[in-house]
This record gives C-alpha cells, sequence and structure tokens, in this order.
C-alpha cells in the first residue's frame, strides 16, 4: 500500500525552494511571476522566445535583482523537441527545479473554420503537449527528492465551451483537468509534490495582440485583471498548498456560482468576448 496519512510531512512554504523555472518569463504574467519569485530569493531560469525582449528582460532582471541567479533560455516550445532541450539546458548548467511553472501560451481568436490551422496547431502544442512533457521529465526529480511545485497556468474558460475561443478554451480545459487529476495522484504517494492549476479571469497583457483581440472588449470589462494579480495568487497558492486558484475572491465565488447555471446559459456568458469596441 502507497504511504499517506497523518505522518506525512505538510507542503513546505515557498522559501524552502531554491531553483524556479517559468517558461514564457519575459512577458505579461511569467514575467510578474519571475519577479516574484526572485523578490522571494529563489532562482529562476528564465525561458521565452529567443528575441529582444528577452534580451531586454535579462538586463532588466539582472539589474532589478542583482544577488539572484538567473539562467536565461532562448527556445521555441511550440517545437516537438523543446521540452527535452530545456531539460538538457537545465542538466547542462547544473539546475535542480523544484518549481516548475509551466506559464507559456499564446491564444487564437475567431470561428474555427477562419483560423490558421498551423497556428492553431502550434497553440495546441504549446499548451498541451509541451507542458505534459515538460512536467513528466522534472516530476520524477522532484518525487525522488520528495519537494517540489509544478504550477500549470490555465484560464476559467476551461470550465465551459467558448465560441470564438474554442481551441483555446479547450487546450485551457486540458490543463484544468490533467493538473486537478495529476494533483490527486500526488497524493496518494504521500509524497511533498504538489500540482497547482491557476485559472485567471481575462489578464491585461500582450496576449490581447498576440490572439488579435484588439477590439473585443473583454479586456476593458469588470472581469479583467492585471499580471501582478495573478503572480501574487501564484506565490500564495504555493505558501498556502493551494490546489487550484482563480484569482481574486470575488471572482472565485463568482465561478461557484457561475457553474450552477445550465451550461447553454455558461455558453452565452464566455460569448461576451464577442463584443466590439
Amino acid at each position: 500500500m502507497l504511504p499517506n496519512g497523518p505522518g506525512i510531512n505538510t507542503m513546505s512554504m515557498i522559501n524552502d525552494y531554491k531553483q524556479a523555472l517559468v517558461t514564457g518569463g519575459s512577458s505579461g504574467i511569467g514575467l510578474e511571476i519571475v519577479r516574484s519569485l526572485a523578490g522571494r530569493g529563489l532562482s529562476v531560469c528564465v525561458v521565452a522566445l529567443p528575441d529582444a525582449e528577452l534580451e531586454s528582460v535579462r538586463r532588466d532582471l539582472c539589474h532589478e535583482f542583482p544577488d539572484i541567479q538567473f539562467d536565461f533560455l532562448g527556445i521555441d516550445l511550440t517545437d516537438g523537441k523543446a521540452a527535452e532541450q530545456v531539460y538538457y539546458f537545465c542538466q547542462q548548467h547544473s539546475l535542480k527545479v523544484d518549481l516548475l511553472v509551466n506559464n507559456a501560451g499564446f491564444g487564437t481568436y475567431g470561428w474555427v473554420y477562419e483560423l490558421s490551422v498551423d497556428r492553431e496547431m502550434k497553440m495546441i502544442d504549446l499548451h498541451i503537449k509541451t507542458l505534459y512533457h515538460l512536467t513528466r521529465l522534472f516530476l520524477p526529480e522532484m518525487m525522488e527528492k520528495d519537494r517540489g511545485v509544478v504550477v500549470n497556468i490555465s484560464s476559467v474558460s476551461a470550465f465551459q465551451p467558448n465560441p470564438g475561443l474554442s481551441t483555446y478554451g479547450a487546450t485551457k480545459a486540458f490543463v484544468y483537468q490533467w493538473t486537478r487529476a495529476l494533483q490527486e495522484e500526488l497524493k496518494i504517494t504521500g509524497r511533498n509534490v504538489k500540482a497547482i492549476v491557476i485559472c485567471p479571469t481575462p489578464v491585461r497583457t500582450p496576449f490581447m495582440y498576440t490572439a488579435g483581440m484588439e477590439r473585443s472588449k473583454l479586456f476593458e470589462s469588470w472581469m479583467a485583471i492585471e499580471a501582478p494579480m495573478v503572480a501574487r495568487a501564484v506565490l500564495k497558492a504555493i505558501d498556502r498548498g493551494s490546489e487550484k486558484v482563480i484569482p481574486g475572491v470575488f471572482f472565485n465565488w463568482l465561478q461557484k456560482l457561475v457553474s450552477r447555471l445550465p451550461e447553454s446559459w455558461r455558453i452565452k456568458l464566455a460569448m461576451a468576448h464577442l463584443k466590439e469596441k
């Protein structure tokens, strides 16, 4: 029988961790998480697209946190071999990752039959395949050390079908369901390793531009939040040993209420993003 029960130690606080890896760490939610972790004294490996933005972030972070060790890896995580390359990079640099934040992502906006198949396939690869593979690569070391956290960034779009954001919402549903199931499996092992899923409402980041949602009213609505709020929710979740978090107490209770509505009603509410300026 696998160990479980009152004899197992509780989850450590975030300050017990030493090395974090954050994907999509050069902007938006990812960058705020990197800053928050560095502010708590963790070394951080920042993984993002190899562009001028990453180089600018490298300079800014090293100036802002001169006593923190940063590593930077520029890579396209939609590539099928990207997860293995990230893991190899960490091995080559002796980075013992005990806090993995799978944050990298982008959106596609519009009717499925009008969108680029190639771009949607890249999004599926990034949100599902790369997230899955990175977790599988780093999880064994965490379990062997009996210490670690995997934080996966999902979305409130995971909780219902989302016309206009159909594929994006479906990938985030995978992130939510898979992380919740993984966490239950980790509980059974009795080890001090946790999987946490974060489901923010719309966040004002460059996401809206990469998704082509500049004309959508979604990011000006009362539900929109800022990236630092998500970063604070992530750190609080790790500190408290939470399993799933919707940033903002009000939004957490609102989701509990909305989840009781018929699916057809929830789909109508989800279509608010189709309203344009």
